[in-house]
């Protein structure tokens, strides 16, 4: 075995050193070039695919979840200026039951806060949709309330 290894290291030292300087520094860069696309397969076949957990998220509810996935031990990223959280994409339903089950998101309703930036020309039509989602948002506001009074 060791006579077989000496062998094969001298043939590699003739094959190399009978080889042009041009060659050479084509070998070398071919050589470069295959430990770094081996390089960036492994790190892409480590890395986890991100899913989206939730969006549109208020930074209240963005705050509380990741305190529990800190909670967890499960990684997770921000994106679109903190309203979207992504975990692994593996994990991304599991983690949903999980966090309904104590409650979270917390998302409130739109509440009369709707009617701070009235638009130029809305029709009575929309205004009457506009109260009815205050009013459910005010609504959805008290009820979420009195649960906290009583947990």
């Amino acid at each position: 075995m060791a006579a077989t290894l000496k062998n094969f290291s001298s043939q590699l030292k003739t094959f190399f050193s009978e080889l042009s300087i041009e060659r050479k520094l084509a070998f070398f860069l071919v050589v470069m070039a295959v430990a770094v696309a081996i390089y960036f397969t492994a790190v892409y076949v480590t890395t986890p695919n991100y899913g989206v957990l939730y969006s549109n998220l208020n930074p209240t509810s963005a705050s509380s979840i990741i305190t529990k996935l800190h909670s967890y031990g499960i990684p997770y990223k921000l994106a679109d200026r903190g309203k979207t959280l992504l975990i692994p994409k593996g994990s991304v339903y599991k983690i949903r039951i999980k966090l309904a089950s104590i409650g979270l998101p917390h998302q409130e309703g739109v509440g009369f806060s709707i009617f701070n930036h009235v638009p130029i020309g809305m029709t009575d039509f929309i205004q009457h949709v506009d109260y009815q989602r205050a009013l459910q948002g005010e609504l959805e506001r008290t009820i979420n309330q009195i649960n906290y009074c009583f947990t």
